[in-house]
């Protein structure tokens, strides 16, 4: 048996909007997995890349390792690959756990030629309640949410049946959105948007003692070898004072400040609407009241679970997709139970 970790999303949009609509003018969760499923066919892993990371994006690139899907419910698990993090010559690199601070030693190995270092990240779609559930296994740091809403995003900009675009050696040319192929072009843009899935009750509780909110308290991680995460990292240790630091080659680097503050409900409500947007393990915003000594996070105001699997893993650690997607249908009640009532 294995352990898992839940972590629910709601899906706010997905499909193809009018501006200022709430309710897409075509498309949906359910029909976007399915032509996800079609896209992908026959692809090679490096095929099914969307998108390079702009350098404002704390990603790295993200890929579609497998999709198995139920046509009956249109219940999905999604598992990506999310490249990560090399050198400048495009090594993977690996500190001495064990050496002392200032004498560390960094080893820089080849991967294997035409190979994309990287994790695997695993997501159940349930269309019928508009939900995701990024999924994390015991000792899995990442959970993947930012990368695969920013994959989802792209897909439905770019590959969908719906996209009107012509290719040359130059790339791709994208005119608009068509509901039918054939048919007119639609003043429409795609979107794919999740909020991380909330527990009403314990927001309703700082919005109650709002006046009692002392301290702000923020923690997160930063991806340094993407471009965004090295600029946010230099604007830390200016700030600190750190002068001439040596950057680290790859890797994440964990941070946390708290600064006091005094906030109304407005403030409150786009922090927690902050806190509610995709994030992993590490990100996360908290308060301190007077007369409590604990933090309050916002993570805690998340809907969450945990269950037991019974799945079986290959020799690299990875469980095999069909056999995990079957044991996540048969656990669907138990997976759902922790939602809200509709």
């Amino acid at each position: 048996m294995e352990r898992i970790k839940l972590n629910y999303f709601d899906v706010t949009r997905c499909g193809y909007y009018r501006y200022g609509e709430e309710n897409p003018e075509f498309c949906n969760l359910g029909e976007t997995l399915e032509q996800l499923q079609r896209f992908i066919d026959a692809k090679t892993l490096r095929q099914t890349k969307l998108f390079t990371p702009a350098p404002d994006q704390n990603l790295l690139p993200v890929y579609i390792a497998n999709l198995e899907r139920d046509p009956g419910t249109g219940d999905t698990l999604l598992i990506t690959w999310n490249e990560s993090p090399t050198n400048a010559d495009g090594k993977v690199t690996a500190a001495a756990g064990d050496d002392r601070v200032g004498e560390v030693d960094v080893s820089v190995m080849d991967a294997p030629e035409g190979s994309i270092p990287g994790y695997p990240c695993y997501f159940y779609f349930i269309p019928q309640r508009s939900i995701v559930v990024a999924i994390r296994f015991d000792g899995q740091t990442f959970g993947g949410q930012p990368g695969v809403s920013a994959y989802l995003h792209e897909f439905l900009a770019k590959a969908s049946r719906h996209v009107v675009a012509t290719e040359d050696e130059e790339g791709a040319t994208i005119y608009g959105y068509v509901e039918e192929h054939g048919g007119t072009i639609k003043q429409v843009r795609p979107f794919y948007r999740t909020v991380q899935s909330k527990i009403a009750g314990e927001v309703d509780y700082l919005r109650e003692h709002i006046g009692q909110i002392k301290k702000l308290v923020r923690k997160d991680l930063i991806v340094t070898a993407s471009p965004a995460g090295h600029t946010r990292l230099l604007s830390i240790w200016n700030i600190l004072g750190i002068v001439d630091p040596t950057p680290p080659e790859s890797g994440v680097i964990k941070y946390k400040y708290e600064i006091d503050c005094t906030i109304d409900t407005n403030e409150l409500n786009q922090l927690v609407e902050v806190g509610s947007q995709e994030h992993d393990k590490y990100s996360d915003i908290g308060f301190r009241l007077t007369g409590d000594a604990r933090v309050r996070w916002l993570s805690h105001c998340l809907v969450r679970n945990e269950l037991e699997v019974d799945i079986t893993r290959s020799d690299a650690g990875f469980p095999e997709a069909r056999a995990f997607f079957d044991e996540l249908l048969m656990r669907r009640e138990a997976i759902l139970s922790v939602l809200p009532n509709d």
